[in-house]
């Protein structure tokens, strides 16, 4: 070593050294006292320069001699590490032995602590400290806060200055925010939590500025923040317009209710924004409070009281209706009308609406349990964009909306935002470079009128940030083309649909004209139906019954999303000749017809196959044959021909009936006659005698026009099937000589064209077009490989897996069990069923361990790199548990820990009653001791062979509750106690109030469940813990709930109420934008018999593009939905209607 290397050594091990002496005896510092409580001191620690959000704790006489020991080793023995640690040592030097000696003297010897220390020997000028008790004289109240100034300024005297001279610019504005926010804070028991938020806006004064908190502490101040509604206003104006066109045509009753304002949290929600934003570095809080500037005006409050009195004075003169009880009246119409026409002045005057959170999301809220990670409304856009990387899109966005009307700012920003984060994603770093030309090029192209319309839309503008867009110029002259013929804000996805479907700009242009002059009811129709319909046309002209003809099929049978197999075909076909025959061929016989031929269009693809087509028959020269067909199917029997050597017999077998040969008539003719010389008694056989010589003298045989038509559509059918059965042999011979060549091998397995092979195949092919998954790529090709060989399959010789297992003896573990299993292992579930357990030793039924069960580790799934991984290294095995006939009951991923654990991940099984988690314990226990490895619950598998996979959290089968035991005294008392006492016992067996998910399984599961459902009351408490809860978990719980029968006004029924709301309700929102619809209705389904109007507000906060109002809903399921949650909570009449659709 040389050494200048062992002198930095020395350095930073000094550096750790006293930064550790630092933090352990001084970390209260800086920070000011509370209260005092005899020898104790409730202090709060504050760092001006640290970003956490830190707890008050208690000081006492072991706290004051760790800091005195503390401050004495790093004078001592980090002379120079103790600038590192420290800025000012100096004053710290000066400063720290006073205070601590007034902290010994109040602590030690009871001493009263000053009201302040604003004192020189604190190193405070005199000025200040008299300004500051000035300024305490004038206002009392704020004596405290200039207490704790002065308490957290002994480091930074210099800070003290400009400090008091803003305190006592704003001090009654200062005044009305501390008693604002104790008011606020009191029913949670955090109003000293107020104070903090002064002491930590005062400190920021210097730092950012006096002016950037201009208009915080104008809003923290406002003397009747706490009564004004900032939000709303078009609410409450919407319910007395109903009232008011009730009341002009009949008697309607008025409540005080009616005239009450909804609720003010406008002050509670800034609360939790000034959380999170003490939460943040220095520069995002200086751009922070730019945006907040610049998105809420300063008088905000001001104009929101105005409005509120204009809005009540005009309705006072209807209060004269409540002076008697139950009384109706009824207004004349005039009077209603001229009520109505008032109330829409006042709501053209409305100021804006400012909130923190999502309408559907008020509900929620609770200061209590809500934190500031669960808002994302406007402070997430305001922290997205302040913590942005590039500052140039910080300053793109700021000089955006600072040229924008007030009332269109923050929807501005919301829309910019989307862009930024749907980069983020996307996890392309070369996405978000893109955001700044691309907002420069869409601004400078439109119109300042048309702005409204882009903000208005952000949701459906966000569209514009996919993969799929390959001309982002282009995109946004289809958005200027299209935004600039429209007078109001809809239907503004339709050129993001169309620069989707194509990048000709030329051919967008004539497109959107099209639409825009065409009698489509465009709000009506899926983006995917009109996608499909670009990229099948090759004229205009046939866009609109294209269109109009997929929407028929698709209300038939709606297709969630293009699948990209579809159009892998119709991008076959584009620029050929066959692109009108497909056309014809999927508007007259549905999708259904190029179901054979997707997922080989897709298998093309993936693998760069080009060129499949038939030749397109221009010029077919008709065979004899054909000529005693009628000539209007010429063109149909001359596509025949062109395509199928079996033209003659095809034709033949359709049209024979129809049209049979003359040899064959005459035969016939022949036979006929012997038969009337031998029955001439039968009038029947000479008539057919006559038909026939009649038919015979005809030059052709005649049918009707509508049978001709009937014969042309079946012979079509037959081209089209005939065609698509070359495609699919001309596919899969190409993809055949591919694999041969990506494969290396000189034949093609038969097992690879099975449908779960192949599929696990295009997912490994997936894989190669992602920069971060090329691996899994070369790995999957490796192991396919393999698997076309004899066995062993595994990649055991790789050089990681072999350092693995040598390792694994090395410690005297005895791998044999685990690489070479015996065979199947017979096992048998609490229902009497018999299944066989095996570690796979497969990777084609490993690589199924996703698709077996519909997780996210299938084929066509993000995470289907996970299950190369687990098919290729040696520290993963899959259990899999099959029946009689070999079908995949049940699956459980094993794995090997960094410290040569064996976990257990959670187990899937198909059949509930087999209680397979119980099955899997047992084998793993056995294994464990074949093996000489321990069990463990904790612990990650590392990658071998692999750079990354996608574990689940380990689940602890092998660990069991003591008190959940079967003769324990908890499960004895279970079916005797009273809940209330039983939940007692409960808290005292955990010890704790967090419970995992293994032990709420294992709750749930108990017989004594069945039999006294409303047990599951006990575990309510401790669902509504941040802790993660599977769906499956919910839906056991829904079921009991169910049988449990509760009284409204009982505090279990509460405790119902806001476990559905609390928690279900944003899991399914969460499950429905993050994994799909399908998982969050079947949680709905249960949710609806307990608590209707939360399966509501999920309809409505999940409503896809288009759909504004519950009648408008198409979808099958969301109107099942619909029914059932107003069937519950009484509307019988709503829910008619929706069953009956």
């Amino acid at each position: 070593m040389r050494p200048d290397d062992e002198r930095l050594r020395k350095q930073r091990k000094a550096y750790l050294a006293a930064r550790m002496h630092l933090k352990k005896g001084l970390s209260f510092l800086p920070g000011y006292p509370i209260r005092q409580e005899g020898e104790r001191l409730l202090w709060q620690p504050i760092g001006l320069q640290d970003p956490r959000w830190r707890r008050p704790c208690w000081i006492g006489r072991q706290e004051l001699r760790e800091a005195q020991t503390a401050w004495t080793t790093l004078v001592r023995r980090f002379p120079r590490a103790i600038h590192h640690v420290i800025e000012n040592v100096d004053t710290w030097k000066r400063v720290l032995p006073e205070l601590l000696e007034i902290l010994t003297g109040a602590i030690g010897h009871g001493r009263p602590l000053p009201a302040h220390v604003f004192q020189p020997k604190m190193g405070f000028p005199e000025f200040v400290a008299a300004k500051a008790e000035r300024l305490a004289r004038k206002v009392p109240s704020l004596l405290p806060l200039l207490g704790a100034i002065s308490w957290v300024c002994c480091f930074t005297p210099e800070q003290a200055k400009p400090i008091i001279s803003w305190l006592d610019r704003h001090r009654e504005s200062v005044r009305y925010g501390l008693d604002n926010l104790a008011q606020l804070l009191k029913p949670y028991k955090r109003e000293e939590e107020a104070l903090l938020i002064w002491v930590k806006l005062a400190g920021l004064v210097p730092l950012l500025g006096p002016h950037r908190l201009e208009t915080l502490v104008s809003l923290l101040g406002y003397p009747k923040a706490l009564n004004v509604p900032t939000c709303a206003g078009q609410n409450f104006l919407n319910r007395w317009r109903e009232i008011l066109a009730k009341a002009a045509s009949s008697q309607v009753l008025i409540f005080e209710e009616h005239f009450r304002p909804l609720e003010c949290i406008f002050l509670m929600e800034l609360f939790l924004f000034l959380e999170r934003f003490f939460q943040e570095d220095r520069g995002s809080q200086r751009r922070a409070l730019d945006l907040f500037n610049l998105l809420v005006p300063q008088d905000i409050f001001e104009q929101w009281d105005l409005w509120w009195k204009e809005v009540l004075r005009l309705l006072s003169p209807l209060r004269r209706i409540l002076e008697v009880e139950f009384v109706e009246r009824k207004l004349g119409k005039t009077q209603a009308v001229e009520y109505q026409r008032q109330l829409e002045n006042l709501a053209s005057q409305r100021p804006l609406e400012i909130t923190f959170i999502h309408g559907e999301d008020r509900s929620l809220f609770d200061l209590s349990r809500l934190r500031y990670r669960e808002l994302p409304h406007l402070q997430e856009v305001i922290f997205d964009l302040a913590a942005a990387e590039r500052k140039s899109i910080f300053r793109l966005a700021l000089q955006w909306i600072s040229g924008l009307p007030a009332s269109w700012r923050l929807d501005a920003l919301r829309l910019f935002k989307r862009f930024l984060s749907y980069t983020r994603d996307r996890h392309d770093d070369s996405l978000e470079k893109k955001v700044v030309p691309l907002f420069r090029e869409l601004l400078r192209r439109l119109p300042p009128e048309k702005i409204p319309i882009l903000v208005q839309n952000r949701e459906q503008l966000g569209e514009i940030f996919t993969e799929e867009i390959p001309n982002w110029k282009h995109t946004c002259e289809a958005i200027e083309e299209w935004v600039g013929r429209l007078e109001q804000s809809e239907n503004l996805d339709v050129p993001i649909w169309v620069s989707r479907a194509t990048d000709d700009p030329h051919w967008q242009q004539e497109i959107l004209l099209e639409l825009a002059s065409g009698s489509l009811n465009l709000s009506k129709i899926s983006g995917d139906v009109l996608q499909l319909a670009i990229r099948m046309i090759d004229e205009t002209k046939q866009l609109v019954p294209t269109i109009e003809k997929l929407h028929e099929l698709w209300k038939k049978r709606p297709w969630y999303g293009i699948s990209e197999d579809l159009l892998d075909v119709v991008q076959m076909f584009r620029s050929t000749p066959w692109l009108g025959f497909l056309r014809e061929a999927i508007l007259e016989e549905g999708i259904a017809i190029v179901e054979e031929v997707r997922w080989l269009a897709c298998f093309a693809r993936k693998m760069e196959i080009t060129s499949v087509l038939p030749s397109y028959p221009e010029k077919v020269s008709m065979p004899e044959w054909a000529e005693r067909y009628p000539e209007p199917l010429h063109p149909e029997l001359g596509f025949l021909v062109a395509l199928s050597a079996e033209a003659e017999r095809t034709a033949e077998k359709i049209l024979g009936k129809d049209f049979p040969p003359r040899e064959r008539l005459r035969k016939e003719l022949e036979a006929l006659k012997g038969l009337v010389k031998a029955h001439p008694e039968r009038s029947m056989l000479a008539r057919r005698l006559e038909n026939l010589q009649a038919r015979l003298q005809q030059r052709q045989t005649t049918v009707s026009p509508a049978r001709l038509e009937h014969l042309r559509a079946k012979l079509r059918r037959a081209i089209r099937r005939e065609f698509f059965r070359q495609v699919q042999d001309n596919l899969r011979a190409a993809i055949g000589e591919a694999l041969q060549r990506l494969l290396d091998l000189p034949q093609i397995p038969d097992w690879i064209w099975q449908p779960k092979h192949r599929n696990a195949l295009m997912g490994i092919l997936d894989c190669r077009h992602y920069r971060r998954r090329e691996w899994a790529y070369r790995l999957g090709i490796q192991l396919l490989r393999r698997r076309c060989g004899p066995p062993p399959w595994r990649p055991w010789e790789a050089k990681p897996n072999q350092e693995f297992l040598a390792e694994l003896q090395r410690r005297g573990i005895h791998p044999e069990p685990w690489v070479h299993p015996s065979g199947p292992v017979e096992a048998v579930g609490d229902n009497g069923r018999r299944v066989w357990l095996t570690l796979e030793q497969d990777p084609l039924e490993i690589l199924q361990m996703g698709a077996y069960f519909n997780t996210c580790l299938s084929p066509w799934d993000d995470n289907f790199f996970a299950a190369i991984a687990v098919a290729a290294d040696a520290n993963k095995q899959v259990l899999y548990a099959r029946d009689e006939q070999g079908n995949v009951v049940g699956r459980c991923l094993l794995g090997i820990s960094k410290t040569f654990a064996l976990l257990t991940y959670r187990p899937y099984c198909h059949d509930p009653n087999l209680n397979f988690p119980k099955i899997v314990k047992q084998f793993v226990e056995q294994l464990s001791d074949q093996m000489n490895i321990r069990l463990s619950s904790k612990g990650k598998v590392p990658c071998l062979t692999g750079r990354k996979w996608h574990p689940d959290v380990p689940v602890p089968l092998t660990d069991t509750r003591s008190f959940l035991a079967k003769d324990s005294l908890f499960r004895r008392q279970l079916l005797t106690r009273p809940l209330g006492e039983l939940r007692v016992l409960l808290k005292d067996f955990l010890g704790s109030d967090s419970l995992e998910e293994s032990t709420l399984c294992q709750f749930l599961q108990l017989p004594e469940m069945e039999t006294r459902a409303e047990l599951v009351l006990l575990i309510l408490p401790y669902i509504r813990r941040p802790t993660y809860i599977s769906t499956d978990t919910y839906r056991r719980i829904f079921n009991l709930l169910e049988k449990v029968k509760v009284e409204v006004h009982s505090p279990f029924h509460e405790e119902i109420r806001m476990f559905v709301r609390e928690k279900c309700l944003p899991l399914m929102i969460k499950l429905h934008r993050e994994v799909g619809g399908w998982v969050a209705y079947g949680l709905a389904e249960k949710v609806v018999r307990i608590d209707p109007w939360s399966v509501l507000r999920f309809i409505r906060a999940t409503r896809p593009h288009g759909v504004r109002r519950d009648r408008d809903e198409w979808h099958s399921d969301r109107r099942e939905l619909l029914a059932q949650a107003f069937a519950a909570s009484g509307r019988e009449d709503l829910a008619r209607k929706f069953q009956d659709w």
